[in-house]
């Protein structure tokens, strides 16, 4: 598989550089933008550390990006984008080096009319102004640093049956995971597929189906042998069937790999210039929670938009985040959303949860040993983000949740505990936080000048910082 995506990366480029020549017209931009952090404890407050695309850590006291990009058009209808950044942080969690710089993307990509190719590291597109928890989906949000890999997807809705009301969108997508963890070189599968059906002129109805797999990789853990991933392999992963004779006793048991997925049903009304969205995102990782006997868990929301940008609200979203059920069928207790045995580290990247960010990461001496895991996801939250202008423009969020640390599955019917902020665990979550954020646009001129604060309010402790961004765009 991984020879495959080289041949057709190489073949990728070639085009690239061939439609350079042929290309109508062409567009450079330069952004810069840095943030500081004034705080006076541990660690910044939740949200100035989450869904930044793992720029900023726990401990991170300044950060800047610097991001040419030079876009081509090839007609009206299509471009090739070819773009960079590179980011710099002095500091990121309790862990890894004191100050790194790093790729933040690098990617080329070749946007149509109707399907969209990117190669490399590229940021998910920002759904409902940044303002949710996560980004549109349970599974995928801009909390860790994007992953390098390919992906194919359509550009919209594709409109082809009765009448042209009833549609589809479909998504390819493979990664690698080149960070230090637990399965060194862990392949990411990921796939989506959704009906689209118009009721009316301005009432939409979506429902889809979006599955994640790791495969592959080289285990630490001296358990467990070198995963392979030649094509038989490759084909049972794709559809979640069991394993080979190749492959691990219990993925042979199961299915090879460690499988997350959602069902997503969302809901659209068009309002004058503004839109209504009523949206639900399941969450499941084996055939109790495919058919989902672990329910209520998932992401419950409705985002407003005014279509309007100087109302003192011009846009705001509510979640409701439910995940302590987790099927509790046996003989596996406890799905344990986003860890896993083989893949240790879990649903992570670069130290952060790839998924929503509610379910946190953490170090824990005698789970996942030297490398990262997850070490919260049975929780309750309840998520409210709004923007809107008042004399100046404004972002606000705020948070509730209940964390109730996690259950391992240890034996049939059997299992241990790990509270949220357990004495084994590096980055401890209290059982009950209340988290805030606010940034105001101090000017919007010949620079972006930002402030922003954020405050945590636990039982124990309470922290806060401020921060002052600044970014410009030059051509």
């Amino acid at each position: 598989m991984e020879e495959i995506l080289k041949r057709y990366s190489k073949l990728f480029l070639f085009g690239c550089f061939y439609l350079i020549a042929i290309a109508s017209y062409a567009q450079f931009q330069l952004d810069i933008e840095s943030e500081a952090f004034f705080n006076g404890d541990d660690a910044l407050p939740f949200w100035l550390h989450s869904n930044n695309y793992g720029r900023v850590g726990r401990q991170t006291n300044a950060n800047a990006v610097i991001a040419p990009s030079y876009d081509l058009y090839l007609n009206e209808k299509s471009k090739f984008t070819f773009k960079s950044a590179f980011s710099y942080r002095d500091k990121f969690n309790e862990v890894g080096e004191a100050s790194d710089i790093f790729i933040d993307e690098f990617y080329a990509k070749f946007a149509s009319q109707y399907i969209d190719v990117t190669i490399g590291v590229k940021h998910g597109e920002k759904e409902y102004y940044g303002l949710a928890s996560s980004n549109q989906n349970v599974l995928w949000s801009g909390n860790a640093r994007s992953l390098p890999g390919l992906e194919i997807k359509t550009a919209k809705p594709l409109y082809l049956f009765f009448n042209k009301r009833l549609g589809f969108e479909a998504l390819f997508s493979e990664y690698i995971l080149n960070d230090d963890r637990a399965t060194l070189d862990t392949h990411v599968h990921h796939k989506y597929l959704a009906l689209s059906y118009k009721i009316n002129t301005t009432s939409t109805v979506k429902l889809g189906v979006r599955h994640v797999a790791q495969y592959g990789g080289n285990p630490s853990d001296p358990r467990f042998q070198n995963q392979s991933i030649g094509f038989s392999e490759y084909i049972r992963m794709f559809f979640g069937r069991a394993g080979s004779e190749n492959s691990l006793a219990t993925d042979q048991a199961n299915a090879i790999g460690n499988h997350i997925g959602s069902y997503e049903l969302v809901y659209n009304k068009q309002i004058g210039e503004g839109e209504i969205e009523l949206f639900y995102n399941s969450i499941f990782e084996d055939g109790s929670g495919s058919a989902m006997r672990n329910f209520p868990d998932g992401r419950y929301g409705v985002f407003y938009d005014s279509g309007e940008s100087d109302k003192v609200i011009n846009s705001f979203v509510y979640e409701f985040v439910y995940t302590k059920n987790q099927s509790q069928t046996a003989p596996h207790l406890w799905d344990n959303y986003f860890n896993s045995g083989v893949y240790s580290s879990g649903w992570t990247y670069q130290q952060n949860v790839i998924g929503i960010p509610f379910i946190t990461s953490t170090y824990l001496t005698d789970y996942g040993g030297d490398f990262i895991s997850v070490g919260n996801n049975r929780l309750i939250a309840h998520h409210f983000g709004m923007q809107g202008k008042l004399y100046l423009p404004f972002e606000l969020k705020l948070s509730y949740r209940r964390n109730y640390g996690f259950n391992q599955n240890i034996a049939y019917l059997r299992y241990r505990h790990y509270d949220s902020d357990d004495e084994r665990s590096l980055f401890k979550v209290s059982p009950e936080v209340v988290s805030t954020y606010l940034k105001v646009g101090v000017l919007k001129s010949f620079i972006d000048l930002d402030l922003s604060c954020a405050v945590d309010f636990s039982k124990d402790n309470s922290n806060f910082a401020a921060g002052l961004s600044v970014s410009k765009s030059f051509f």
